[in-house]
This record gives C-alpha cells, structure tokens and sequence, in this order.
C-alpha cells in the first residue's frame, strides 16, 4: 500500500505538482514532452502557461574517452492549471512510452518514470460571515483542484487519461414528477438500510438475491489487519513505521449502492436502520437494573458515505456540479463493537485514571487511544474543521492485474486521503436517537459522514465516467477508514471500519428515485 506522505500536518497552496520522475529519459520521448510544452505555451495564457514543465539533466557514465549520457529528467505537470487538451496529450505520451517499453530488455530501463506529490502552503483568507459555522468553514480556505482531490484520486485522476473519451454520460434532465430523495419528508417510503445489496463470503460469489431473482451489488468485511495504519512511534522516527491495524472499532454490518440524479445527503434520516444491541459491563443483575446511562459521544451506529460523480463534466474547473449531479453513492452502516463500547464507557467514568491504562498491556489496551481520539473527534468535528479534518480515507483496488490496467497505475493505488472541507467534500450528521433496540427500550444514537467527489476537477470526474463504463463491473475495492492519529498518545491509529465492494455492475444498479418510491427489499411507510 503506498502511503504518499499521508500527514495531515503539512500546509498546500494551489501550486501543487505532479512530479514524474525519469531516470533515463530517451531524447525521442524528450521531444514528445516538449513538443506539448511548445503547444502548451502558445494555446494557454498566464500562469496556465507553467502547467507542464520538463527539466533534464544529461549525467555521464562510463569512460571519459566514450562516455555514455543518461538523461535524467522531471516532468512536472501542474493539473489546477491544465486545459484538458494538454492533460489528454500527456498520457497519450505516457502510454505511447509504456507501450514502446514492452519491448525493452531488463538492463535497457528507458523512459521508467516514479510519479511523486509536491505539496506547499495553502492560502488562507478571511470569510466575510463566519457565523454559519461548519456550512461556511470551506469558505476560509482557498485550496486547488489537485488539493481538493488529494492523494487518493490520484489513481481515478490518472484513469482518467487511459482513453480520450469521446462519449461521456449524459445527463437525465429532471421531471416534474421525480421526487427530490434530499428531502426526506417528500419521500413516499423508507426502504430497510441494506436491501439494495447482497452481503457475500467471498468476491466472486454472485450478488443475486434469492427472493426477486435480481443482481446486487455484492460486498463483504475486511480483515482489519491487512490495511496499514500509523503505528506507535510513527511521528517521531525517520521510517514512518506502519502495522497493520490492530482491529477496527466498528464492524460492517449492511451496505447500499445506488445511482441517482443528484447527491443524497444524510441517508441515515431516510432509510429505517438497522438495530443494534449491546450488553454493558455494569448491567449488575444482567436485567436492565444496572446504570446504563451513556457517558460518551460516539455514536451507536456511524454511517459512512462515499459520492462517486459520473456525470461527464460539461466544463474545466473544479467547481463544475459542484455539489451534485448523477452519480453513484456507496453507504456503509457500521455498528459499534462491543469491546470499543466497553473501553469508551470506562474512558469516560468520572473515576477514570489514565495511568492504570498505561500499565495494562492486555490487547484491549492498544485500541485505547484510537477509541479516546475517535471519542474527541465525534465531539468535535462538527464545530472544529482541524479536527474534522483528521477524518482519512483508506480506498485501494484489490485485483489491478485482473482489471487489466496500465502498470504505471499501480504506482497510485492505496494513497490514503485526508476529508478536509467542512460542508463541501465532507458533511457531518447526527441523530441522538434512531431506534428502540434492547429490553430497556434504550434507543442507538446515530451519526454518519458523507464524502463527496463531487467537488473534484475535470480530471478526476473524468477519470470516475472512464471507471464506470470500463472497470467498474471488474472491481473489487476496499473503503476503510480511520481518524488521524498525530500525537503519540493518539497512536497507533485504528480503522473505525472496513468494507470491500465486490465487482459492481452499473448495468444492474439500483436507482434512488425507485428505492424511495417503492422499497426494494422490504420498506415502510
């Protein structure tokens, strides 16, 4: 898994870069380059100018009387100013060279390049009315389109430029009679969270659910253990350590993918959730006569989102559909386990002694702190965008080979991302009480965060369509998640939960306008 350089703790500006690395460039594939710069320069005005820049430098080895001249070189491409034009002539370069080097030998190596992220400070100006909160947080800092999209697009982004896409998705004009699914109040039904997939033990078996005879989209659970995380020590040594997750704090319990003409924000208000239940430690009698009064914040059930646009973008810019359009949504319902509800209860007690935790080596003690910093952040991010912004994203293709792509690509596989816009690429939804669940008619506090990608620039929108038409149905994708740990005594990091999406076919998709018009797998009124 490539980690990218995944710190929260570094400042951007909009002068991000793309650095493509060639240790031995060839001086016909030192033209092709410059022949784009060349046309570049003279199509573009002002700094989009500075999009794409080569810098070589001739190394010689072997003898003085017969030297041999390596071209090392850098290629650096600037995508927050890049006309679509200059992006598509790039990789129709870089794939001009791939398939040029199928035919190199071992000892050959011409034109293998390293794809590396060049990240600076971000600019910051004041906002006119901060008195909206969270909704107008975004507004506070000026950020690029390649530093909205992160480090994980980086693999949708560069997809994007497998193909010149000549015939993207149109988009379905809406109807007078299409209901609008952000309203929950105008939504007929409230169909049962996870009747729109198939949960299954292994990826290949097939999503079809045995009553209506219909495809699904299949998911299943993820062992924590094979994702890296940061491990204790991360911030302090050279080596970046990272370990596999020691466990997750929540597990996948049901999940649902479906298409539709705009986002859809807080699912969780408009489906009927599923029911969870947990025994507490202090229940004395194991009766309901215990003190079962919740002394924490985290939620009973989190609910995670991810937007996926696959419109095709009408336009170059980052704020093109901004906020929504068609586009797939992936929802994941994740429950509490009951060893993260045991330690949070304890973290929480009015006589509780950090010290006693430091002395315990059992293997409840090393989730500790991801669950006292998961705890902080579900109280905090709402109001407070650094802590939202600790939220991190941990996407990674699992069959790259099977799928058929480029190897280049593999280079971008796994980089994880940070959630940093309040009200634009993430949103935070809390409901207190969701549901009467156990014999003390005790009700689950609910909350979930939506990722959106919508906001995301013409090259990872693009790059999204391409994904849809062409690899979408041969994927299986792991989400997990995580908040950030930066501090010592917030590590090691632990994933709040994991989940892997199983070859999803858009030709079976599950369209929202349906799914609250009339409930797929059961629904109520």
């Amino acid at each position: 898994m490539v980690d990218s350089n995944d710190d929260g703790n570094n400042d951007y500006d909009d002068d991000d870069v793309v650095n493509m690395r060639f240790p031995n460039m060839t001086k016909d594939a030192e033209k092709l380059f410059t022949d784009i710069i060349l046309q570049a320069e003279e199509g573009e005005e002002g700094d989009n100018k500075h999009s794409i820049m080569l810098e070589v430098q001739e190394e010689e080895e072997g003898s003085s009387t017969s030297p041999n001249r390596r071209r090392s070189s850098v290629l650096k491409l600037r995508p927050s100013l890049m006309s679509r034009e200059t992006s598509e002539r790039v990789i129709e370069s870089l794939m001009k060279l791939d398939e040029q080097k199928k035919g190199n030998t071992e000892d050959e190596q011409q034109n293998d390049y390293e794809a590396s992220f060049e990240m600076k400070k971000e600019e910051k100006k004041k906002s006119d009315d901060d008195d909206d909160g969270i909704s107008k947080a975004a507004e506070s800092v000026v950020e690029s389109p390649l530093m909205i999209s992160r480090r994980s697009i980086a693999s949708t982004a560069s997809l994007s430029l497998l193909s010149d896409v000549t015939e993207g998705i149109e988009d379905v004009d809406s109807d007078s009679d299409v209901i609008d699914v952000t309203d929950p109040s105008s939504l007929p039904y409230k169909p049962i969270a996870g009747s729109t997939t198939i949960q299954l033990k292994n990826p290949t078996d097939p999503a079809i659910d045995k009553k209506t005879g219909k495809v699904l989209a299949g998911w299943r659970t993820v062992d924590p253990s094979t994702l890296q995380v940061r491990g204790s020590g991360y911030n302090g040594s050279d080596n970046k350590c990272k370990i596999g997750s020691p466990g997750d704090l929540y597990e996948c319990i049901n999940a649902d993918v479906f298409e539709s003409q705009q986002r859809v924000p807080d699912i969780a208000s408009k489906v009927v959730l599923p029911k969870v239940e947990f025994v507490d430690n202090d229940d004395n009698d194991g009766n309901g006569n215990g003190n079962n009064t919740k002394t924490w914040t985290a939620p009973d059930l989190f609910v995670i989102t991810v937007a996926l646009p696959t419109s095709q973008p009408s336009m170059y810019g980052a704020n093109s559909n901004k906020d929504d359009g068609l586009g797939y949504t992936v929802v994941m319902y994740y429950a509490m386990r009951q060893e993260t509800r045991d330690i949070l209860r304890r973290i929480t007690a009015a006589d509780y002694n950090k010290r006693d935790d430091d002395e315990d080596n059992s293997n409840m003690n090393i989730k500790i702190n991801a669950v006292r910093l998961f705890e902080k952040w579900c109280r905090c991010a709402p109001s407070d965008k650094d802590f939202f912004s600790r939220f991190k994203v941990l996407p990674q293709a699992e069959n790259l080979k099977e799928m058929g792509l480029p190897s280049w690509i593999e280079k971008f596989n796994g980089m994880a991302f940070l959630v940093k816009r309040p009200g634009e690429t993430g949103y935070v939804f809390t409901h207190p009480t969701v549901s009467t669940t156990n014999s003390n008619q005790q009700s689950n506090s609910c909350m979930e965060f939506d990722v959106s990608l919508h906001p995301f620039p013409y090259l990872a929108k693009k790059g999204i369509c391409y994904m849809k038409e062409t690899y979408f149905e041969k994927t299986v994708v792991t989400f997990a998640f995580c908040i950030e740990g930066r501090l010592e005594d917030e590590l090691p990091e632990c994933l709040l939960g994991a989940f892997q999406l199983c070859y999803p076919n858009p030709v079976h998709a599950i369209q929202a306008e349906d799914w609250f018009t009339a409930p797929a797998g059961g629904g109520a009124n």
